[in-house]
């Protein structure tokens, strides 16, 4: 998983992050500053914070359809999933990472568990320690070495060995 795209699988398929509350913030803050101009808990108030509470649903419900899709895709057509065991509510303290909250990794990560607990597939959470090390970030290749990596790791935990070496360059 990553902040330019949401998540880079092994195969090198890159899945674009969304950026569903981006995409809304002008609208958020269009009614957030007509909801302050507002008298607290007047008709208008009442009506105005209705208007601002449908717009963060909304991006809810685009962001819980988008998490759905995507996980039922892995669970459908892979037997072995393996992720980062990332430690995302320490990751959202850093303000450089904020994107994270958009993103919901965890969220992701929990669909994608219970759906593949649920059709018998296995998910393996793996450290993220190391993944991208010696890798620059300009290099577009980064996230898919760094999926292979994971895929990698995820094999030894299964004691499945080495099955193959991806290609690093």
């Amino acid at each position: 998983m990553g902040i330019r795209s949401f998540l880079t699988d092994s195969e090198g398929r890159a899945i674009e992050n969304p950026r569903f509350y981006e995409r809304e913030i002008e609208r958020l803050r269009r009614e957030h500053r007509k909801l302050s101009r507002k008298r607290k808990r007047s008709k208008n108030y009442l009506k105005q914070l209705r208007r601002l509470c449908k717009i963060y649903e909304k991006i809810e419900r685009k962001r819980d359809d988008f998490l759905h899709k995507l996980s039922r895709f892995y669970v459908d057509n892979y037997d072995l999933i393996v992720v980062e065991a990332l430690e995302v509510e320490n990751m959202r303290r850093n303000h450089n990472l904020s994107e994270i909250s958009d993103a919901s990794w965890s969220k992701f990560l929990h669909y994608l568990s219970y759906k593949a607990a649920s059709a018998g597939k296995t998910v393996v959470r793996v450290s993220p320690r190391g993944t991208s090390e010696g890798l620059s970030w300009s290099d577009p290749l980064r996230d898919h070495i760094s999926a292979c990596r994971i895929l990698k790791r995820g094999l030894e935990k299964l004691g499945l060995g080495r099955p193959f070496e991806p290609a690093e360059r």
